[in-house]
């Protein structure tokens, strides 16, 4: 169900690579329809309610992500966490662990 992929974190102090995601989220979001940014927000607000993890979302070129930052243990094997997960591949939404995170991926082609 997962996809696991192996990045680098950034080097980027954090104030620079908030400041860098802002932007991106601005410029990218109008490229998606407003029913595509409903979707998005509701996926973000049901990873919210099941992860007790710091939860944000971000619009890219390709994609739209929400974003579970460095989830517990304990969290990830909870039932709803796994209904989430498996209510989300049932939407053709990519499910891509990081060493630290966890993002549901929204593509282009699927919203």
């Amino acid at each position: 169900m997962y996809k696991e992929i192996d990045v680098e974190e950034t080097r980027m102090p954090k104030w620079a690579a908030a400041a860098d995601a802002q932007q991106k989220n601005r410029d990218n979001r109008k490229l998606w329809t407003p029913e595509q940014q409903q979707q998005l927000e509701g996926l973000y607000l049901y990873a919210s309610r099941v992860y007790n993890a710091r939860v944000f979302y971000n619009y890219r070129e390709k994609f739209m992500v929400v974003k579970v930052e460095k989830p517990s243990k304990g969290n990830l094997l909870s039932t709803d966490v796994r209904e989430f997960d498996y209510w989300a591949a049932q939407q053709n939404i990519d499910i891509v662990r990081t060493k630290n995170n966890i993002l549901y991926r929204i593509n282009r082609e699927a919203a």
